[in-house]
C-alpha cells in the first residue's frame, strides 16, 4: 500500500482517485499518522457486498431472519 500526506492529496488527488480507481490502496496522512484511505469504486462495492452477507449470515446464525413471498416483495417494491 501506498503512502502519501495530504498535501501531495491535495495537489495531485486526480492522480491518486485513478490509481485508486485501477486497484491501489492509497493511505492518507496527517502529521505522519494515516488518517483516510483512498480505495476505488469496485473495492468499495465489494467490500459492502462482504459486509452485508456477513450480516446475514450472522443473523441467520442467530435464527433473526425473516423471509418475505414473491408477492410481498413485488408489493414492497411497489412492482405489478
Amino acid at each position: 500500500m501506498t503512502t502519501i500526506s495530504m498535501t501531495s492529496a491535495r495537489s495531485s488527488l486526480g492522480k491518486f482517485i485513478r490509481r485508486a480507481a485501477r486497484g491501489e490502496r492509497i493511505g492518507v496522512t496527517d502529521h505522519g499518522e494515516v488518517a483516510a484511505y483512498l480505495i476505488g469504486a469496485r473495492e468499495l462495492a465489494d467490500l459492502e457486498d462482504r459486509a452485508a452477507i456477513a450480516d446475514y449470515e450472522r443473523r441467520e446464525a442467530a435464527g433473526a431472519t425473516t423471509y418475505a413471498s414473491a408477492a410481498d416483495g413485488k408489493r414492497l417494491l411497489g412492482l405489478p
